[in-house]
């Protein structure tokens, strides 16, 4: 009876152990979605059950699924999201929303072949962050650049409204060449950009690296000698239609102005020098207290205002990013005026789980017409002079007595049309290889 007793005891215990061993082999199931909060899915995420080394990944639209004990915890790890624990308790489902961790977003980088940490990137790379992109208002790329990444040497010799390319210079890698050009490669998009600077709207820009060092070349061979400039557009994300509006507006006015003599301080100055010297128009002017300030009417307060209108948004398979932007800039000097009219259009379109069409357009309009005076007469012409005649046409000659000086006025009234239209489109055709994960072919039409 006691050998009997025992046996049925030790045959529960089996039993027992069994059965416990059946249970903790059939863990529970948890699946869901990982999401930015922008409502993008986010594939690659790890997910690992806290304190193990269990884990999984999510895929391409964000899934994932994973077996884990009833009490646990499971933690999402991303780069450039901070990390996420969320208690399981007994949940089959959990759905996840992760936020931007902004001081790691700074260590992921865009280069030429994709994207990377960079600490893992044996070059030099800079970025400029998108914050200061569309928090300083600059009318065009390189005012962005300047000053924001170290290492970049920008020199602007136009002083005018417009910013142009022709009187800008952007030195990465130093100065190579005497005669040839020193300019870096320009990338837009994945594809070399052939128009200028100013004409891409910085609103319209989602992240700029530049690959400084000569490691560049090996993606982009002889034409990234000088450096490049990666610059990547915005595009739409799965979820609501947003629409998004910003501008600003401002004055400018000149600054350390010369101190000029007027009429009548011009007038003692050179009766000092000669009482002979005066001219009878000169006399004529200064009798009638009619002389003029050349600089006050050459100049004026100058206006500048920037308008930029996007709508974004998309479906799981369809993605867009529209944006329309209007820049108006008058300067300091009358009749220097440039306005640039710009839209884009990106679209992404997913035709079926390996095939993805899609467009990178933008249409710029850009007018720069008129001339301003001539600035080196306007300081130095004799404030005892006529700049109209009576009937408020403009006087060739102000100075009658000395034809030598024409009004430096003159260039304000021509006739001077300087308008430009681009078009710069990218059609690109995305193949992602089913047999080979990670492996893509891409092919790109630019015009």
């Amino acid at each position: 009876m006691k050998l009997y007793s025992i046996l049925s005891k030790s045959n529960y215990l089996l039993l027992f152990l069994f059965y416990s061993l059946v249970c903790s082999s059939q863990n529970p199931t948890v699946s869901g979605v990982i999401k930015a909060r922008s409502g993008e899915p986010l594939p690659g995420v790890s997910v690992v059950v806290k304190g193990t080394t269990v884990g999984v990944a999510s895929d391409f639209d964000g899934n994932y699924s994973i077996s884990v004990p009833e009490v646990s915890t499971l933690v999402f790890r991303f780069i450039g999201y901070k990390t996420l624990e969320v208690d399981v308790s007994l949940k089959k489902s959990i759905n996840v929303i992760m936020e931007e961790d902004i001081n790691s977003l700074d260590e992921i980088v865009i280069v030429g072949y994709g994207t990377q940490k960079k600490s893992d990137i044996t070059g030099t790379v800079a970025s400029l962050d998108q914050e200061r992109l569309e928090s300083v208002p600059n009318v065009d790329i390189s005012q962005a650049i300047q000053g924001a990444i170290p290492g970049i040497s920008i020199t602007t010799l136009s002083s005018g409204a417009a910013p142009s390319n022709d009187d800008t210079s952007i030195v990465i890698r130093g100065k190579n060449s005497i005669l040839a050009s020193n300019g870096p490669l320009v990338v837009v998009d994945g594809v070399p950009y052939q128009g200028q600077l100013r004409d891409i709207n910085p609103n319209d820009v989602k992240s700029l690296e530049i690959l400084k060092d000569a490691s560049s070349a090996a993606i982009y061979g002889s034409r990234g000698a000088n450096g490049v400039i990666l610059i990547t557009t915005k595009g739409g994300v799965e979820g609501k239609t947003v629409i998004k509006y910003d501008g600003y507006s401002s004055i400018q006015q000149l600054s350390n102005l010369p101190n000029l003599m007027d009429g009548e301080e011009f007038y003692n100055f050179k009766k000092d020098r000669d009482p002979d010297a005066i001219t009878v128009s000169e006399q004529e002017i200064y009798d009638n207290k009619s002389w003029v300030s050349w600089p006050d009417i050459a100049l004026r307060t100058g206006f500048s205002q920037n308008h930029n209108l996007s709508v974004s948004g998309g479906s799981k398979n369809t993605k867009f990013y529209t944006a329309f932007n209007l820049l108006d800039v008058k300067g300091i000097a009358k009749n220097d005026n440039y306005q640039r009219i710009s839209t884009r259009v990106n679209l992404d379109t997913k035709i079926n789980s390996w095939l993805t069409l899609g467009t990178r357009s933008t249409l710029t309009f850009g007018d720069q017409s008129g001339n301003s005076a001539n600035f080196s007469d306007v300081f130095w012409m004799n404030p005892l002079t006529k700049p109209y005649n009576d009937d408020g046409s403009l006087n060739i000659y102000p100075w009658e007595e000395d034809t030598f000086w024409s009004n430096p006025l003159e260039g304000v009234y021509m006739k001077n049309t300087n308008t430009s239209t681009q078009i710069v489109t990218n059609n690109f055709l995305n193949i992602e290889i089913p047999s080979i994960e990670g492996l893509q072919f891409r092919l790109n039409t630019v015009v």
